[in-house]
Protein backbone atom coordinates (compact mmCIF):
# COMPACT_ATOMS: atom_id res chain seq x y z
CA UNK A 1 0.00 0.00 0.00
CA UNK A 2 1.43 3.53 -1.12
CA UNK A 3 0.30 6.50 0.05
CA UNK A 4 1.77 9.86 -0.08
CA UNK A 5 2.73 12.31 3.04
CA UNK A 6 2.68 16.09 3.17
CA UNK A 7 2.75 16.06 -1.09
CA UNK A 8 6.47 15.38 -0.96
CA UNK A 9 7.19 11.35 0.38
CA UNK A 10 5.24 8.34 -1.07
CA UNK A 11 5.52 5.48 1.53
CA UNK A 12 4.85 1.94 0.70
CA UNK A 13 4.38 -0.90 3.37
CA UNK A 14 4.95 -4.54 2.21
CA UNK A 15 3.67 -8.00 3.57
CA UNK A 16 6.47 -9.56 4.09
CA UNK A 17 5.22 -13.10 3.85
CA UNK A 18 3.36 -12.52 0.65
CA UNK A 19 6.39 -10.79 -0.97
CA UNK A 20 9.29 -13.15 0.08
CA UNK A 21 11.23 -13.07 -3.51
CA UNK A 22 11.30 -8.72 -2.79
CA UNK A 23 12.41 -9.42 0.77
CA UNK A 24 15.29 -11.85 -0.61
CA UNK A 25 16.08 -9.23 -3.79
CA UNK A 26 15.72 -6.39 -1.06
CA UNK A 27 17.86 -8.11 1.78
CA UNK A 28 14.98 -7.83 3.95
CA UNK A 29 16.13 -9.39 7.41
CA UNK A 30 14.02 -7.37 9.90
CA UNK A 31 10.32 -5.59 10.19
CA UNK A 32 10.37 -2.89 10.09
CA UNK A 33 12.98 -2.25 7.59
CA UNK A 34 12.75 1.57 6.11
CA UNK A 35 14.14 2.01 2.62
CA UNK A 36 14.83 5.20 1.09
CA UNK A 37 15.13 5.11 -2.52
CA UNK A 38 16.05 8.35 -4.58
CA UNK A 39 17.78 9.00 -8.12
CA UNK A 40 18.68 5.21 -8.84
CA UNK A 41 20.24 4.64 -4.82
CA UNK A 42 18.74 2.88 -1.99
CA UNK A 43 19.61 4.07 1.95
CA UNK A 44 18.32 2.07 4.91
CA UNK A 45 16.84 4.45 7.37
CA UNK A 46 18.68 3.30 10.57
CA UNK A 47 18.17 6.99 12.80
CA UNK A 48 15.90 4.87 15.58
CA UNK A 49 12.92 6.94 15.50
CA UNK A 50 10.27 6.25 14.20
CA UNK A 51 8.47 9.15 14.18
CA UNK A 52 6.95 10.80 11.08
CA UNK A 53 8.86 14.20 11.67
CA UNK A 54 12.15 11.77 11.94
CA UNK A 55 11.82 10.18 8.64
CA UNK A 56 10.39 13.49 7.11
CA UNK A 57 13.76 14.93 8.36
CA UNK A 58 15.61 11.85 7.20
CA UNK A 59 13.72 12.17 3.47
CA UNK A 60 14.41 15.99 3.06
CA UNK A 61 18.47 15.99 3.64
CA UNK A 62 19.45 13.47 6.34
CA UNK A 63 19.54 10.46 4.15
CA UNK A 64 22.86 11.78 2.78
CA UNK A 65 25.12 11.08 6.06
CA UNK A 66 23.85 7.26 5.30
CA UNK A 67 25.88 5.46 2.70
CA UNK A 68 23.96 4.05 -0.15
CA UNK A 69 23.47 0.10 -0.57
CA UNK A 70 25.69 -1.01 -3.76
CA UNK A 71 24.17 0.00 -7.09
CA UNK A 72 23.32 -3.26 -7.90
CA UNK A 73 21.13 -3.74 -4.88
CA UNK A 74 19.14 -0.63 -5.46
CA UNK A 75 15.67 -1.78 -7.02
CA UNK A 76 15.63 1.85 -8.06
CA UNK A 77 18.78 1.45 -10.62
CA UNK A 78 18.51 0.12 -14.26
CA UNK A 79 20.38 -3.25 -12.87
CA UNK A 80 17.34 -3.50 -9.80
CA UNK A 81 14.58 -2.48 -12.49
CA UNK A 82 16.10 -5.76 -14.85
CA UNK A 83 16.38 -7.58 -11.96
CA UNK A 84 13.24 -7.15 -10.87
CA UNK A 85 11.24 -7.82 -14.39
CA UNK A 86 13.02 -10.98 -13.98
CA UNK A 87 12.27 -11.52 -10.25
CA UNK A 88 8.69 -11.07 -11.98
CA UNK A 89 8.59 -13.64 -14.64
CA UNK A 90 7.31 -16.39 -12.66
CA UNK A 91 4.43 -14.61 -10.81
CA UNK A 92 3.50 -13.38 -14.47
CA UNK A 93 3.75 -17.11 -15.60
CA UNK A 94 1.43 -18.36 -12.81
CA UNK A 95 -1.09 -15.90 -13.44
CA UNK A 96 -1.28 -16.27 -16.80
CA UNK A 97 -1.90 -20.14 -16.33
CA UNK A 98 -4.55 -19.76 -13.51
CA UNK A 99 -5.97 -17.29 -15.79
CA UNK A 100 -6.35 -20.22 -19.13
CA UNK A 101 -7.33 -22.75 -16.66
CA UNK A 102 -10.09 -20.70 -15.60
CA UNK A 103 -11.06 -18.68 -19.02
CA UNK A 104 -10.18 -21.59 -21.18
CA UNK A 105 -11.01 -24.78 -18.84
CA UNK A 106 -7.81 -26.65 -20.59
CA UNK A 107 -5.96 -29.47 -19.02
CA UNK A 108 -2.22 -28.49 -17.80
CA UNK A 109 -1.02 -30.71 -20.49
CA UNK A 110 -2.43 -29.02 -23.10
CA UNK A 111 -1.42 -25.54 -21.04
CA UNK A 112 2.17 -26.85 -20.85
CA UNK A 113 2.12 -27.98 -25.06
CA UNK A 114 0.89 -24.43 -25.78
CA UNK A 115 3.41 -22.45 -23.52
CA UNK A 116 6.19 -24.27 -24.65
CA UNK A 117 5.26 -23.97 -28.49
CA UNK A 118 5.81 -20.65 -28.36
CA UNK A 119 9.44 -20.50 -27.54
CA UNK A 120 10.26 -23.89 -30.07
CA UNK A 121 8.36 -21.89 -33.00
CA UNK A 122 10.54 -18.75 -32.64
CA UNK A 123 14.09 -21.05 -31.91
CA UNK A 124 12.89 -22.66 -35.50
CA UNK A 125 12.12 -19.49 -36.90
CA UNK A 126 15.72 -18.04 -35.56
CA UNK A 127 17.08 -21.36 -36.58
CA UNK A 128 15.68 -20.67 -40.22
CA UNK A 129 16.89 -16.94 -40.40
CA UNK A 130 20.56 -17.87 -39.49
CA UNK A 131 20.15 -20.68 -42.00
CA UNK A 132 19.78 -18.44 -44.63
CA UNK A 133 21.81 -15.35 -43.96
CA UNK A 134 24.90 -17.61 -43.35
CA UNK A 135 24.46 -20.11 -46.70
CA UNK A 136 23.99 -16.15 -48.02
CA UNK A 137 27.12 -14.63 -47.11
CA UNK A 138 28.99 -18.17 -47.69
CA UNK A 139 27.99 -18.02 -51.42
CA UNK A 140 28.46 -14.47 -51.15
CA UNK A 141 31.78 -14.66 -49.87
CA UNK A 142 32.64 -17.66 -52.60
CA UNK A 143 31.53 -15.54 -55.52
CA UNK A 144 34.00 -12.60 -54.56
CA UNK A 145 37.04 -15.37 -54.28
CA UNK A 146 36.35 -16.83 -57.63
CA UNK A 147 36.16 -12.59 -59.37
CA UNK A 148 39.62 -12.38 -57.41
CA UNK A 149 40.90 -15.39 -58.74
CA UNK A 150 39.50 -14.88 -62.31
CA UNK A 151 41.28 -11.57 -61.85
CA UNK A 152 44.48 -12.35 -60.89
CA UNK A 153 44.98 -14.61 -64.33
CA UNK A 154 42.77 -17.73 -64.62
CA UNK A 155 41.89 -19.16 -61.82
CA UNK A 156 43.79 -22.52 -63.01
CA UNK A 157 46.12 -24.69 -61.84
CA UNK A 158 49.37 -23.14 -60.79
CA UNK A 159 51.92 -23.33 -63.82
CA UNK A 160 55.28 -24.83 -63.35
CA UNK A 161 58.00 -23.21 -65.24
CA UNK A 162 61.03 -25.14 -64.80
CA UNK A 163 64.29 -24.21 -66.11
CA UNK A 164 66.28 -26.73 -67.39
CA UNK A 165 70.26 -26.25 -68.15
Amino acid sequence: MAKELSGEITVASVNGPRHKALLKRLKVTAYPTILFLRDGTMREYDGGKRTLAALAEFSRGGYKDTSPVPWYRAPNSFVGKVTGALFRVPIEAEQMYRRVKKNQNLSDVTILFLGLSVPVAFGVFAVAVADVYVTRTARHAGALRRQREAAAGGGGAPHNHAHHD
